[in-house]
């Protein structure tokens, strides 16, 4: 009788124990596909009490977290539709000086790669002493500059507008913006 008692016992808390933990392993399963990008993934609540709530704050996380990033893919889709349809050069520098990003136009009049140039720091991207310390100075005092040199292997001037935003010490935030205007024809004439 002790032993069917104790059999009896140990099923029923293994039954217990599966209920209570399946709701936390399907959570737990569905926070790693959402973790890997996945974010189609929904949590189907089985009840009313805390772990039903939590499957649905959970919902609710992974549909403010799709929405957000589908806002942010279109924004930089934006971002870059702009930047590539401008004439003018653009490079973003971080708070380092290092490269963020390049647009098309710039990679024209300098024959650069965006690829190779990213990361890399703004001295080794346009080898030229007035840039850099024009650069170096908006970098250093947060304020905006701007001037017109020769650059390039053709000597072509370009005025430069270093416009500094509000990246602040985080090193992935953009903290400069160069524009370069090609004002060669405009200065032969």
């Amino acid at each position: 009788a002790f032993g069917v008692a104790f059999a009896v016992s140990v099923a029923i808390s293994i039954l217990i124990a599966r209920g209570l933990t399946r709701p936390f392993s399907e959570m737990a399963a569905v926070a790693r596909q959402l973790a890997q990008g996945e974010l189609g993934h929904r949590i189907q609540p089985r009840s009313g009490d805390e772990v039903g709530v939590l499957a649905e704050t959970l919902n609710q996380m992974a549909e403010q977290l799709e929405t957000k990033i589908r806002q942010v893919s279109e924004d930089r889709a934006q971002l870059m539709a702009i930047l590539s349809s401008m004439v003018e050069g653009i490079m973003v520098l971080d708070a380092r000086g290092r490269v963020l990003q390049v647009n098309p136009a710039l990679e024209r009049m300098f024959a650069l790669r965006s690829e190779e140039v990213k990361e890399r720091p703004h001295g080794d991207v346009i080898r030229h002493h007035e840039l850099n310390v024009l650069t170096t100075r908006a970098l250093e005092t947060a304020q905006n500059q701007s001037g017109e040199l020769a650059l390039g292997p053709s000597r072509r001037i370009f005025r430069i507008e270093a416009s500094t935003v509000g990246g602040g010490e985080e090193e992935t935030k953009a903290c400069v913006v160069l524009v370069f205007y090609d004002v060669t024809a405009l200065r032969r004439l």
